[in-house]
């Protein structure tokens, strides 16, 4: 009975077949999303890298993906004069063959006795070596097949989404030169884990 009413109806038929795959598309997606890390979707969607990594794009000069490794590091110092001084250390390596290379972002904020937060912090104008102390952002860049020359920050910023104890997501678009006038633009998001404190 049931063979001679398809038979007769073949709509009936396209429409019992539509809806076994819409059942089976369903099935498939809940069993997917059930076995799925908040981590593993991060990464997929492009949100932020899982955590103890970066996604970095490079571009100027130098066109590349830039992956790996990223820590960060908290600290409360005081300048020789007593001004009390808020860090935040960022540390990123690769491994990835001509690819090695070391990135380092240095966040410092004067007059701060509490830590460093979630927000916004900008390069403040073009450093030319390691400063202790000063207001914004500081960040260099030493890439084995750029040459034996390091990149500066010159300008752009670093945006800290979220903070917590262990770890701290955010993104970057910074600019970066080096003493021949090449330039790189680094833009992209890390999640950072904390650096284990030296004993």
């Amino acid at each position: 009975m049931v063979t001679a009413l398809i038979q007769k109806e073949p709509a009936l038929l396209y429409g019992m077949t539509r809806i076994a795959n819409i059942g089976l598309w369903v099935a498939i997606l809940t069993l997917f999303t059930s076995y799925t890390t908040h981590e593993d979707a991060s990464a997929m969607l492009g949100d932020s890298p899982i955590a103890g990594n970066y996604s970095i794009r490079a571009t100027g000069d130098f066109n590349v993906e830039l992956t790996g490794g990223v820590a960060f590091e908290i600290a409360q110092e005081t300048a020789s004069d007593g001004t009390p001084f808020a860090t935040l250390k960022l540390n990123l390596k690769g491994n990835d063959g001509e690819s090695h290379h070391d990135l380092g972002f240095l966040i410092s904020q004067q007059n701060q006795s509490e830590p460093i937060t979630a927000g916004t912090y900008r390069v403040p104008g073009s450093i030319d070596g390691f400063l202790n102390y000063f207001d914004g952002v500081f960040g260099f860049a030493n890439v084995k097949k750029w040459g034996e020359l390091p990149f500066f920050a010159q300008r752009g910023k670093i945006s800290i989404r979220s903070i917590e104890a262990d770890y701290l997501q955010g993104s970057m678009e910074i600019r970066l030169q080096n003493a021949n006038g090449k330039t790189i633009n680094l833009t992209g998001n890390f999640t950072a884990i904390r650096q284990n404190e030296k004993k």
